[in-house]
């Protein structure tokens, strides 16, 4: 009897076995249709990129250019099997904005498109459209205006020169309806309230003005250039005295000055520290008959400048009191440096205008003056020259200084 219980319990048992392995089956098919081949799995593709379609028409046909929306990113959640979903990238989901149906400028919001691979459905998107700017391109150059704030000079003797940026003109280009209101472009440079005594030189950012000066902040210009150096000058003063002198030292202070005397520049200061004077041109006595008044440029140094309200131009005067003039005709005439050349002298004699102090040009007899002439210049030439000639004075000069006024020529020829 015992053993007839055992035997029915043992079949009970194995009976059990195949209906645990049928759950246990069920169960396993059911995680695999729910998780793997569902046809009811969702997923979320992130930051997709929007295509913008239609451009290239919108541009030829219309003359118009699309200036936002090209960075627009859009999360797209889609429904099926997750075996299919998962062999699939965000890349392989194509989102567009077609603009082709445009027709003028102005501020437009677009629907988007889903293009979505074959065994997947749309369920939704984190966007649904997109406001798009568009307008007709447009470039133009705008000069560059720099400005100074917040600087203070250390003294009376400096001076804000000339504030320069190393570009003198930005090209813009982006919607007309933006440049249109483009006056100028500016260039700020802050020194913070800075102390100069020297030149510098500072980066700073264009910034696009309007007419009132106000700042266009617009995302869609581009700027061929959007830092500029900007170059400060600053300037020092000195008082630099004037110096005239006589081209052939014929004249003392007595006979030949300047007004004014000295002139006050302005420059960098240490170009200044290199100045001790401004030579003027010099006179040249033999051209000056009688007392006169020259005006004479002054030559700037470079890199220095003439302060303000200063003379461009000094007045030399020429003092010839007690000075007279005699003409001699003068016969002693001769030729040096000709070398191999035999040189024939053509006039006999010229006329010389002598000038100096009355004493020593009243003693000068023809025979104290010799005329000679330099060959070395005009061995190459043929036929008659008009060689050009020294003056020589034989004289005591303890009567005075006397010597030729004007210049002189002999006409000569090689033979």
């Amino acid at each position: 009897m015992k053993s007839e219980n055992k035997n029915v319990g043992f079949i009970r048992r194995f009976h059990l076995v195949p209906k645990l392995l049928c759950v246990i089956f069920a169960f396993v098919f059911w995680i695999y249709v729910m998780e793997i081949d569902s046809p009811d799995y969702e997923d979320t593709f992130e930051n997709i990129t929007v295509t913008i379609v239609g451009t290239t028409e919108l541009e030829n046909s219309k003359n118009l250019s699309v200036f936002s929306g090209y960075d627009t990113l859009v999360d797209v959640t889609v429904r099926g099997q997750k075996s299919i979903i998962s062999k699939y990238k965000p890349e392989d989901i194509v989102v567009t904005a077609d603009v082709s149906g445009v027709e003028k400028s102005g501020m437009y919001t677009l629907e988007l498109f889903f293009d979505l691979p074959s065994g997947i459905t749309f369920v939704d998107s984190s966007v649904s459209e997109i406001t798009m700017f568009i307008d007709n391109r447009k470039t133009t150059d705008v000069s560059v205006e720099p400005r100074l704030k917040g600087y203070k000079l250390s003294s009376d003797a400096y001076a804000l020169g000339d504030v320069v940026c190393d570009t003198q003109i930005v090209t813009v280009s982006g919607p007309q309806s933006v440049i249109n209101d483009i006056d100028k472009a500016v260039v700020e440079v802050n020194l913070g309230g800075e102390h100069l005594t020297q030149s510098l030189t500072m980066d700073g950012t264009i910034a696009l003005k309007k007419q009132n000066d106000e700042t266009i902040e617009s995302k869609y210009l581009k700027l061929s250039k959007s830092t500029v150096s900007v170059k400060i000058n600053v300037l020092g003063y000195a008082t630099v005295p004037l110096r005239i002198s006589a081209k052939n030292g014929l004249y003392g202070d007595d006979r030949i000055t300047v007004s004014p005397g000295s002139v006050r520049l302005k420059g960098e200061p240490a170009a200044l520290r290199n100045i001790e004077y401004i030579d003027l041109a010099p006179v040249d006595e033999k051209k000056i008959g009688s007392t006169t008044d020259l005006t004479v440029d002054i030559p700037v140094p470079e890199n220095v400048y003439l302060a303000e309200n200063e003379p461009t131009s000094a007045t030399v005067s020429v003092n010839l009191a007690n000075f007279i003039t005699r003409t001699v005709l003068v016969d002693n005439i001769r030729v040096i440096n000709s070398g191999d050349i035999n040189v024939q002298i053509l006039d006999e004699a010229i006329e010389i205008t002598i000038m100096g102090d009355r004493g020593a040009v009243n003693r000068v007899k023809p025979e104290n003056i010799s005329v000679v002439i330099d060959y070395s210049s005009y061995t190459e030439s043929t036929g008659t020259i008009n060689a050009s000639a020294n003056v020589y004075f034989d004289v005591d000069e303890a009567h005075g200084i006397v010597y030729e006024l004007g210049y002189y020529e002999v006409m000569v020829q090689p033979e």
